[in-house]
């Protein structure tokens, strides 16, 4: 957990999200850390004796969006009960909080825009939308503001899912053998999005007046359908230029939960924070950084333990 002097307070400081983020606002304060859990309520209470944040971004989560049922107890812990600790014992003005594209399910290729109805498929998006509803409830009781940002596929250096099982797996099998596997025959289409662009959107929204005791749903990605086969041949084009071979063997099934085709729709982003979307030439070089990501880390373990 980390606050900064500006009066922001971020938890979840150490993830893929909130390190992107910290490292943004950081270039113009040093912050306070604190190693604290979410629902640990006599801890938080603790710090805000001495942190008194207006605004918290509260990216402490459990779980993955192909997370198994038996995951969904901890994941309400952290993303539900973690989420109205922080709210009644900081009692801040402003909260903005990391949706996902989860909440949507499958939007057929239809790009879903904020005002699209919610039918979440996954444990994961199930939680995000009970997080968003507890969010627009405080925020009417309250008078104070939410912002909701519903984030595609996080893509860039430690970036996890796809690009992290399959640079993992060419690192493991360098000659190619066996091949990796991969689900729904190459054809699941996500938005995927730059972790860079959405620190960039965090910051933006931190620093924007909304209208109090209302909830502010905004989409986050490139708006740019892209499948799992495309991802996996700029991963197997970068991988090869490494000296790595990646074979994968596509089988038709996918996830429990897991939706077929995710895509966003951002105007409403662009017209209220003035971000373009990503191009796609963006979204390709954060693929290509976060497989350099995994050969960097791996390269160097191995010279530091020969």
């Amino acid at each position: 957990m980390v606050f900064f002097p500006s009066g922001v307070l971020v938890s979840g400081s150490s993830g893929l999200l909130g390190s992107h983020i910290c490292a943004a606002l950081e270039r113009d304060s040093r912050p306070e850390f604190a190693r604290v859990d979410v629902r640990d309520v006599s801890a938080l209470a603790t710090l805000a004796t001495r942190w008194r944040p207006d605004v918290i971004l509260p990216l402490a989560s459990k779980g993955t969006v192909l997370a198994p049922l038996g995951g969904l107890p901890e994941m309400l812990d952290v993303a539900v009960d973690g989420l109205l600790h922080l709210l009644r014992v900081f009692t801040p003005k402003k909260v903005i909080f990391p949706s996902s594209c989860a909440v949507y399910g499958d939007t057929q290729m239809m790009a879903a825009s904020p005002s699209s109805p919610l039918n979440p498929i996954s444990v994961y998006g199930l939680s995000k939308v009970i997080s968003e509803r507890v969010l627009q409830q405080w925020a009417a009781e309250t008078r104070n503001t939410a912002v909701i940002l519903r984030i595609g596929n996080l893509v860039g250096r430690g970036s996890r899912g796809l690009i992290g099982y399959l640079a993992n797996h060419a690192l493991r099998y360098p000659d190619g053998n066996p091949p990796a596997e991969m689900r729904g025959a190459g054809c699941m289409v996500r938005d995927f999005v730059p972790v860079d662009y959405v620190a960039r959107v965090f910051e933006q929204a931190i620093g924007q007046k909304w209208n109090p005791g209302e909830a502010h749903i905004l989409n986050v990605g490139s708006g740019k359908p892209r499948t799992n086969e495309q991802v996996a041949s700029v991963v197997q084009q970068t991988l090869s230029k490494a000296g790595l071979a990646l074979k994968i063997h596509f089988h038709d099934r996918s996830g429990a939960g897991e939706a077929s085709t995710v895509v966003l729709d951002t105007q409403e982003t662009v017209r209220r924070l003035g971000i373009d979307p990503p191009t796609g030439a963006e979204v390709t070089q954060a693929i290509r950084e976060a497989v350099h990501f995994y050969i960097d880390r791996t390269r160097t373990t191995k010279s530091a333990s020969a």
